[in-house]
């Protein structure tokens, strides 16, 4: 019996501590992270204020791949919401838009009804301009003296929630700047067909795609600076998003027509993209590639003609006398909105055979 006795009143007194160290602590809490993300900002705004998008950044979402969502009110207004069931792990609940600053910020009510019930506020607002969107996310709200203890043995809430707003944050990144950084399947190395001018060139296969892109008449100079390419990227991936289109690939420049002489040159920037049914390209030019085989060869530098992977290619078919397209295509391998120098782009160079 002393034994118990001793038991029950030790407990109480740890209840006791803890409750008075709780009471210590302010009700209010904040917990905020921030990233910077290089995007156009309506590539941004589209992920980060359309409940249907959530999932593409969710932190929690690969924790239950079975979960049931249920989406609400016009995606993107004021009064949408989205509410979810789903195992131990991510509970139950709903989120519903309570203001929106069109092309700034976006505040939501958060709900949980299982695995405990509880409320609070998330709040997701960006910055800055195009290419250098800052993205800061926050979860503010007030807790019961209950709440509180709980938390207390949890090392509070930042320490709960900041790691899961980290990751967010970093798969959100990643979806927006995806686009000219998703390769293709066909940039593994294979061994080479034939080397010429000591280029090693390679077949491989384009596959059939839509492309949404912009396309201009350009001096050489204008795209050998890199600033035309980033500018139409950014264009373009604002125009993908605001069509609500889905990129499938990285950023492809075809080059229709060049003239030595005046040095002008009509190229269309691209990414091939999928088109959900009802939707339209809007304004961006569109066009769809068959399945085609194609010729291949890459460098580490941007050239307007080409430079020694576009001239090896030339020269082996023209030797060959093997018929090519009229047009050539050119892949950027990785991001040229994150490119500082242009001389360290490394792009994939095409001339599509029959």
């Amino acid at each position: 019996m002393k034994f118990v006795k001793y038991f029950v009143l030790v407990m109480l007194s740890l209840i006791a501590t803890v409750l008075t160290l709780a009471s210590l602590k302010s009700p209010e809490y904040k917990v905020q992270r921030s990233t910077v993300i290089h995007a156009p900002r309506a590539v941004v705004w589209n992920q980060i204020s359309r409940w249907k998008q959530f999932n593409n950044w969710n932190p929690w979402a690969a924790l239950d791949s079975n979960a049931v969502y249920q989406f609400e009110g016009n995606d993107g207004a004021l009064g949408s919401s989205v509410s979810w069931k789903g195992n131990d792990n991510i509970g139950a609940g709903s989120m519903r838009t309570w203001r929106v600053e069109p092309m700034k910020s976006v505040d939501a009510e958060l709900k949980f009804t299982a695995p405990w019930e509880s409320t609070s506020n998330t709040r997701i607002e960006m910055q800055g301009d195009d290419g250098q969107v800052q993205v800061s996310w926050t979860m503010y709200g007030k807790q019961s003296l209950l709440e509180r203890s709980f938390t207390l043995f949890m090392g509070g809430m930042d320490k709960m929630v900041g790691k899961d707003y980290e990751q967010g944050l970093i798969n959100l990144k990643r979806v927006c700047e995806q686009g000219p950084a998703a390769p293709m399947q066909q940039e593994s190395a294979s061994t080479p067909v034939a080397t010429q001018q000591g280029v090693p060139l390679f077949e491989v296969v384009l596959p059939a795609r839509k492309y949404a892109g912009i396309r201009n008449v350009v001096t050489a100079a204008q795209l050998e600076s890199g600033e035309y390419l980033k500018q139409s990227v950014l264009s373009l991936m604002a125009g993908i998003a605001q069509n609500g289109l889905r990129v499938s690939g990285s950023v492809f420049v075809f080059h229709y027509m060049s003239d030595a002489a005046s040095g002008m040159m009509d190229i269309a920037v691209c990414m091939p993209v999928e088109i959900p049914k009802g939707k339209t390209a809007g304004n961006l030019y569109l066009f769809e590639l068959p399945q085609r085989r194609a010729l291949a060869a890459d460098q580490n530098e941007l050239q307007a003609n080409g430079g020694p992977a576009r001239r090896a290619l030339r020269e082996y078919t023209n030797n060959k006398a093997i018929q090519t397209e009229p047009f050539t295509v050119e892949e950027y391998l990785f991001d040229p909105l994150n490119s500082k120098k242009t001389d360290a782009i490394k792009t994939r160079q095409y001339v599509l055979l029959p």
